[in-house]
């Protein structure tokens, strides 16, 4: 985790994933079984894994516990809200009433579930670059605006909470939150759309070359 934190580069994140994966996800599973939830264990831990890339900055190798204790806090509150969704959904589920047509079965049949896993693994390589945009943009916020996502997005912190570290009033620091939000939004966004556009380009300039070299 040392190593990525201070590269940030998408082999320290891999190296990082298959270390830790393995028993975070034992550990994940352990406390779905405890808390009886319906959900996925490897949908936490990904969850998990999505916020360490994220807050990266936030982890502080001296801490008790090191990476296990940081990356079993984050996994608890995935897990959490979670359950959070989870329990609308059957709340919703309850005021359809008796005689109400069941929701339609939506697993995947043998064959899609095959081609979904094949699919997964360019998937992640492609959020693998994602979250390099999205965390060299995070590092462009200001340092209250990397405070204000970190405590509400990983922590789950209370606007009271927020707004004591920050030293603003609650409706304020709803302000301070929505705005740093919308920030990195258009950061992310930007970079997103400046990277397709190199990558036209360079596949533009091999083209005329591969037209030469045939002519």
């Amino acid at each position: 985790m040392v190593e990525f934190q201070a590269r940030r580069d998408h082999a320290a994140f891999e190296a990082l994933y298959r270390a830790a994966a393995p028993n975070l996800l034992a550990w994940i599973q352990r406390l779905h079984a405890q808390r009886r939830d319906a959900g996925d264990p490897r949908e936490t831990l990904q969850d998990t894994f999505l916020n360490v890339y994220r807050y990266a900055s936030s982890f502080k190798p001296a801490a008790p516990g090191g990476f296990r204790a940081w990356a079993r806090t984050i996994a608890g509150n995935a897990l959490r809200r979670t359950r959070k969704v989870n329990a609308g959904r059957t709340a919703l589920l309850g005021d359809l009433g008796e005689g109400a047509p069941e929701p339609a079965d939506r697993r995947l049949e043998p064959s899609a579930a095959a081609s979904l896993g094949e699919l997964s693994k360019s998937a992640r390589s492609g959020l693998a670059l994602v979250l390099l945009h999205y965390a060299t943009c995070l590092r462009q916020l200001s340092e209250r605006d990397q405070l204000a996502l970190q405590m509400v997005e990983v922590e789950e912190r209370s606007y009271a909470e927020v707004g004591a570290a920050l030293g603003t009033e609650r409706s304020n620091t709803k302000m301070v939150v929505f705005r740093a939000r919308k920030r990195l939004q258009a950061l992310v966004n930007a970079s997103l759309s400046g990277a397709a556009k190199g990558g036209t380009e360079r596949r533009e300039v091999a083209g005329r070359s591969m037209v030469r070299q045939s002519a």
